[in-house]
């Protein structure tokens, strides 16, 4: 589903799969098990959908509660939903969460927090500072989220705090100045 390096552990949720290769390519293909009857015509009320909002999932324990995926793979591969392209450089996951995407990526040894929506739409992207870019450069960390706040841990130490609606910044700490780390 992806060309070149692909290190990033990939994504389960909402029946859909989020994987990234290293240069800032981001595709979602569809693992959700087909149903021949709507939610709607059979009166269910609409579920919770499911969240993985930080790196190794809700319980940090890399365990999806999801039911209702495909039983086995088709022979063409699953369903490609979208492509989205200019993440930038880097290694990190992508966290879902309240139908949005956050994922983190490198652009001219800048860091950038990246939001979209479940299409695979831009919603905003903001700028953090410097990233790693000595050996094997690129972002590490996969954004957390906890209610509306995203968090974000840089190549070089900081640790950011945005607003997960528009991508304000709240706050931001440098352990190794303030805290003598």
């Amino acid at each position: 589903i992806l060309d070149g390096r692909c290190w990033t552990m990939p994504t389960l949720a909402n029946g859909k799969i989020y994987a990234r290769n290293a240069k800032g390519t981001l595709v979602c293909v569809d693992v959700a098990q087909k149903k021949t009857v709507a939610l709607a015509e059979m009166g269910t009320a609409p579920v919770e959908q499911p969240a993985w909002p930080r790196w190794k999932g809700i319980k940090q324990d890399n365990i999806s509660t999801e039911t209702g995926l495909m039983k086995q793979w088709p022979e063409q591969g699953p369903a490609m939903l979208w492509q989205y392209e200019g993440l930038g450089e880097g290694f990190a996951s992508v966290s879902v969460a309240d139908g949005r995407i956050y994922t983190v990526g490198m652009v001219n040894k800048e860091g950038f927090l990246t939001c979209l929506d479940m299409n695979g739409k831009l919603v905003w992207k903001v700028s953090y500072g410097p990233e790693w870019s000595g050996s094997v450069p690129g972002v590490r960390g996969t954004p957390t989220l906890d209610g509306d706040k995203v968090y974000v841990i840089s190549g070089v130490g900081k640790v950011f705090c945005f607003n997960a609606a528009d991508g304000n910044e709240i706050w931001q700490k440098n352990p190794f100045t303030e805290f003598g780390g």
